[in-house]
């Protein structure tokens, strides 16, 4: 409770001068509790923007809480916690953002002295020193001998783990701990003491919580996740407050999410723990009716497709499809526009975006020959091929058509030569800077498998004269869903950096990913600063032309996946809405954790106080279309459910797994065009 002795602190606007007076005050007791506000409401048991499934931890000790801050889940100031855990004053933590939640309260005593894991951390970017050696054996002194190298080199030591022979450790995550020079300085002077090996690119996951030992019989299940992993270390405080797991660096997002759930499933029932952050998100801000979907408008059409149908189906509404191909118009400084038509390839839709004036993006085959067959007199030079891992018939049979080619690698230069013989053609480059709402859909860096990267340039430049050919277009592409208006800037910049290398290029081709909101309250990408983003490249080399290929852009806002509620339950406290629309028929929660807006279409005028996870019919864990939406308390069998922005990587991305008929595709034609 506030009383006249309980300051409030913001954590995210607070001054260095103003902590450190507070935490004055607090040494001479003058406060008899702290409220801190955030932009969340306290800790959760793991970094919501890694782990959408994150619970919140309500009620923590001071050390547990400090071990969290430490592992980078939160960023309230470990000093805070030092001093009010000395003078045993509660920190209690709350968000205006989320006025009813009571947030998390650090004190003294939790809940439960019991054994329990509170919450699992990344540390990325982790290096991984081994000193092998018999040497060490009964050798006093053998450890502060190696530390004082490790000092002198001004490298620190974060874990530790020895045996008779052997002594592991991590340094600390600084810049100096990655440093090429400095980490070989450090394997010469090691050198003398045994084997050693330095490992860069691993990464630590930290189980963090109260007497982890004890609880080693929970956790146990969860080490079957690592059969098919390399363990580079093990290590256990003496606090026995965590537990650290080295790995490698390139496994850790999908190993935290798999542990978050081995580890936390069905702990809503635990009081030390709170709503997962999917439902606070969900929970707030509501739609109060000033949002115009267009869906909500066309609510009786919609209502009547549904019930002529047993099957889930998608609606699209060619008007919406019209109107965000002319708003892309805005985008002044690119010379092209192509669809990437793996987004959605409905003949009807296509029509109405090439009628705009827009080409097409391909990336298989397949899909060329689609356009071609739905627009048989299209200039093919509006067509432009990408793809990725191809074999060689599919670049044989795009040249044959006459389309724009791209190369994703060297190897069909090398291993097919032939194909390229005086060919005119683009090249796709890796420019390292990956973006998008989901580590999937990042297409760039070294754990992409798309692009050319730098280093491969010159070999990519001596292939192409060998041929005699010509790179005409040079192309990146960050990733999808993007909603920094300077991302395309961005690439833009590194491919006009490389061009003195490739005189015959007339196109620089920035490549998708415009993003688009899919939350009620999120904020859209600004197409005006987008475009203005680029014009120093287009003022700069007037005589190129810039090309983009955005998808999700043109078509996610006009489609709705409906579906109809098959069964209502409850388990625990956790209630389930299941339709009969299910990861068959959209995949992309399931497979990206992707946000897509569900409302009740037979009660859209009902207050939704109703909180659930609405899941389809498919025998897998995984098939969830949502977590802790909120529906209306009356919502039952039969009801119509609507799925938002679900115009793209719908039903272009679904199956008949389980031999369940993915949703059929209906068109709402346009009335003015």
């Amino acid at each position: 409770m506030m009383t006249e002795n309980t300051p409030l602190f913001n954590a995210e606007k607070f001054t260095s001068f103003q902590l450190n007076a507070l935490l004055q005050e607090l040494e001479e007791g003058k406060h008899k509790e702290v409220k801190v506000t955030t932009s969340l409401p306290g800790f959760f048991t793991s970094n919501p923007k890694e782990v959408a499934e994150a619970l919140q931890l309500k009620l923590l000790d001071y050390r547990e809480a400090k071990e969290i801050v430490s592992a980078g889940i939160s960023s309230l100031p470990l000093e805070l916690i030092e001093v009010a855990g000395r003078n045993s004053i509660p920190i209690h933590i709350t968000s205006p953002n989320y006025p009813d939640n009571d947030g998390t309260l650090i004190s003294g005593r939790a809940e439960t002295d019991a054994p329990c894991v509170k919450a699992i951390a990344v540390k990325e970017n982790t290096t991984v020193v081994s000193l092998t050696t018999s040497g060490m054996w009964h050798q006093v002194g053998f450890l502060a001998d190696v530390f004082s190298i490790i000092k002198e080199i001004g490298l620190s030591v974060d874990q530790v783990s020895t045996s008779e022979q052997n002594v592991t450790l991590t340094l600390d995550q600084t810049e100096s701990s990655m440093d090429p020079t400095l980490l070989s300085q450090l394997e010469e002077r090691l050198k003398v003491f045994g084997d050693i090996s330095i490992q860069t690119d691993k990464a630590t996951l930290s189980l963090i919580g109260n007497k982890i030992k004890g609880a080693l019989h929970k956790i146990a299940p969860i080490f079957e996740l690592f059969i098919e992993q390399q363990i580079y270390m093990i290590s256990h405080s003496s606090s026995d407050i965590n537990l650290g797991i080295v790995v490698d660096g390139k496994q850790v997002k999908r190993l935290l999410k798999k542990l978050h759930q081995g580890l936390f499933n069905g702990d809503h029932f635990n009081p030390i723990f709170g709503v997962s952050f999917n439902e606070l998100e969900n929970s707030a801000p509501e739609d109060d009716g000033s949002y115009d979907f267009w869906w909500k408008k066309k609510k009786g059409q919609l209502i009547e497709i549904a019930e002529k149908t047993t099957d889930a189906c998608y609606v699209y509404d060619l008007e919406t499809v019209r109107e965000k191909a002319r708003g892309l118009k805005a985008l002044s400084h690119l010379s092209n526009i192509l669809f990437a038509i793996k987004a959605n390839n409905n003949p009807q839709i296509l029509k109405v975006i090439e009628s705009e004036g827009y080409g097409f993006e391909c990336v298989s085959i397949q899909e060329v020959e689609h356009i071609l067959k739905n627009f048989p007199g299209i200039d093919t030079k509006r067509i432009l091929f990408t793809p990725n891992f191809s074999p060689k018939n599919e670049y044989q049979e795009a040249f044959k058509y006459g389309v724009n080619v791209t190369l994703d690698s060297t190897y069909p230069l090398e291993a097919w030569p032939e194909v390229f013989v005086e060919r005119e053609y683009f090249v796709r480059i890796d420019t390292g800077i990956g973006k998008g709402h989901h580590q999937y859909v990042h297409t760039a860096g070294n754990e992409s498998k798309f692009g050319v990267p730098p280093h491969e340039l010159e070999k990519l430049i001596i292939l192409t004269e060998n041929a005699k050919a010509k790179i005409v277009g040079l192309h990146a592409h960050s990733g999808s869903g993007i909603l920094t208006s300077n991302a395309w800037s961005k690439v833009a910049e590194y491919l006009f950096s490389i061009l003195p290398k490739f005189p015959d290029v007339r196109v620089i081709d920035l490549g998708g990913g415009l993003g688009i909101p899919e939350k009620v309250g999120q904020n859209r990408l600004d197409l005006s600063q987008v475009n203005e983003s680029l014009s120093c490249f287009v003022e700069e080399f007037p005589k190129l032309e810039l090309w983009m290929e955005p998808g999700r852009y043109f078509v996610a806002e006009s489609g709705v996946l409906l579906s109809k509620v098959t069964q209502v339950k409850k388990k625990g406290n956790i209630h389930y809405v299941g339709t009969n629309a299910g990861m068959n028929s959209l995949i992309r929660p399931a497979l990206y954790g992707s946000h897509h807006e569900i409302k009740n279409l037979s009660r859209l005028g009902d207050n939704n106080t109703f909180v659930a996870n609405v899941v389809g019919p498919i025998c897998e864990s995984g098939d969830v279309l949502g977590y802790g939406r909120k529906l209306p308390l009356s919502t039952s069998c039969d009801d119509i459910l609507v799925i938002g922005t679900a115009g793209a990587y719908g039903r272009v991305m679904g199956s008949n797994y389980t031999m369940r008929p993915a949703a059929i595709e209906v068109i709402l034609e346009e009335t003015i065009k």
